[in-house]
Parts: structure tokens; C-alpha cells; sequence
């Protein structure tokens, strides 16, 4: 019998900054934003969302994912900057930037071993993120803005990248809630 699920493969936001961004989400949603928060435990840089698929084609992508992983050894990432997905005028995702150039290889691994078992290739260029929330109108958005102007100018701290996590993700009324299926490590160290 076949079992579907609704799922992602991701980074998990190391706990080394876990702190720092948990505070600037309580700064934000302090402000009285009309935003659905993401919980802490919830924040990662998604690097494909898969959908609705079946268990065993998670299960195939996990193992083809596991050697050119393998080949990236763990790596260094900053947070730093606050944007607004499509864009500032229309924010509808506001999210927290990430630096780390080896986090556009993972995604490209990921994209090219899930595209060989037939899953569609995204259009969308990669743009490593944390999504903070989602906004459910603009109502009150003037009031983050002195939020935003101070902490997206300054760095929040960095974290080591050692894992991908094949995540799947169940919806409710209370919001989104990720569980990890498999963790696939990265390689040795290079650091």
C-alpha cells in the first residue's frame, strides 16, 4: 500500500544562532504585524520542495542523495539581512538572508539527483533564506519597520552546516509542523 506525504529537503538552522533569530521573531511579532510566525523549531533554508509525493520516491531520493553530499564537507554560513518576498511594496514572505556560497551547490545536487528520478526541476532561482513568516494582510506593517531597519542591517551570527534533512511537512490550523525523515551528513571537514 503506498503512503503520500507532503515534504521538502532542507537545512536546518543550527542552534548556534538558534537564540538570535528566536528573539528577533519575539521583536517581531511584538510589533503587532499581521504575520503568521514560523516556530523556532521550524526554521530551515529549503533547498526543494518536493510536494505530495510518495514515500518510497523519498525514500530513492535519500539514497541518491547520499554520495555527492558526501563530497561537500561541512560548511560555514552568516545570517544577516531582512527581506520581503515578491518584494518590499508587496511583502507577502518576510524572510532572514543567508551567505554561504556552498549552500547554492547543495541545492543544485539536490535539484539534478531528484530531477534523474523524475521530480520537475524548479524555474525559480535559488536564494538561500529563513523564512520568518507569512503575511495575512498588511495591516500594522509601518509598526516592524523600525524592527526590520535595525536588525536586518547587522549580522545575527553564523552556524556550520553539517546536514541535509529530508523533511515532511503536515499543515493545520495552528501552523505547518516539520518532521525529519532522514538526515543525510555532509562530508568530512574542510574547516
Amino acid at each position: 500500500m503506498s503512503e503520500r506525504l507532503r515534504a521538502f529537503v532542507a537545512v536546518p538552522l543550527g542552534h548556534e544562532v538558534a537564540r538570535e533569530v528566536s528573539a528577533l521573531l519575539e521583536d517581531l511579532a511584538r510589533t503587532g504585524v499581521d504575520v503568521r510566525w514560523v516556530r523556532p523549531e521550524g526554521l530551515h533554508c529549503t533547498l526543494k520542495f518536493l510536494g505530495l509525493v510518495e514515500k518510497t520516491d523519498l525514500e530513492a531520493l535519500s539514497e541518491k542523495l547520499r554520495a555527492p553530499l558526501a563530497s561537500v564537507g561541512p560548511f560555514p554560513v552568516r545570517v544577516r539581512g531582512i527581506g520581503a518576498f515578491p518584494s518590499w511594496k508587496n511583502p507577502r514572505v518576510l524572510w532572514l538572508g543567508l551567505e554561504g556560497e556552498p549552500l547554492g551547490r547543495l541545492a543544485e545536487i539536490v535539484e539534478t539527483e531528484a530531477a534523474s528520478l523524475g521530480f520537475p526541476r524548479e524555474t525559480r532561482p535559488f536564494r538561500p533564506h529563513l523564512t520568518l513568516g507569512r503575511f495575512r494582510s498588511q495591516r500594522q506593517w509601518s509598526r516592524a519597520a523600525p524592527v526590520v531597519e535595525e536588525k536586518g542591517r547587522r549580522e545575527l551570527g553564523s552556524f556550520t552546516v553539517r546536514d541535509v534533512v529530508v523533511f515532511r511537512s503536515e499543515l493545520s490550523r495552528e501552523g505547518a509542523r516539520y518532521t525529519p525523515l532522514w538526515t543525510i551528513p555532509l562530508g568530512p571537514s574542510t574547516l
